[in-house]
């Protein structure tokens, strides 16, 4: 969600009335942004939340929790001003996770990069209650050998 600090306030309406917080006026975001679900949390969880959220030299950084159990299993991007992906990775504990579940047969894949790549695909849904949904266009990153596994 994109806020404007001077007009902050209201509740953002819901498509399905079950999600609609009651009792607030109407939202005044800028945007609303929706980050994708790993297979991880897909699997094992009902929905991705956004565990911590830091603005410096310029980045904002977004860390989605995928699994609710373990604090760690994290996405991490990092989205310049413009709210584009400059970078997305996972977290090593999100990266051990996919292998364990992998090996337990709970997964039926190896994470690859393209896997973490396609995370880069947000969805941007415009503020005041609007329905038209997009996808943010991502930067991609360079080719080369794989960066660490925790980007930022």
């Amino acid at each position: 969600m994109v806020l404007d600090p001077s007009q902050a306030g209201g509740a953002s309406v819901e498509e399905r009335p079950e999600y609609q917080i009651q009792g607030c006026g109407p939202a005044r975001e800028k945007a609303r942004i929706l980050f994708p679900r790993s297979c991880i949390n897909q699997k094992l969880e009902k929905f991705n939340r956004v565990s911590a959220l830091t603005v410096a030299d310029g980045f904002i950084r977004v860390e989605t929790g995928e699994r609710d159990s373990d604090g760690r299993a994290l996405v991490i991007y990092k989205l310049d001003r413009n709210l584009r992906v400059v970078d997305v990775g996972f977290s090593d504990r999100l990266r051990n996770l996919h292998r364990e579940l992998q090996s337990a047969g709970r997964l039926d894949h190896a994470l690859s990069d393209r896997e973490i790549e396609e995370m880069r695909n947000l969805r941007f849904l415009p503020g005041g209650g609007e329905k038209q949904v997009s996808v943010i266009p991502a930067r991609r990153r360079q080719p080369g050998p794989p960066g660490p596994a925790n980007p930022l």
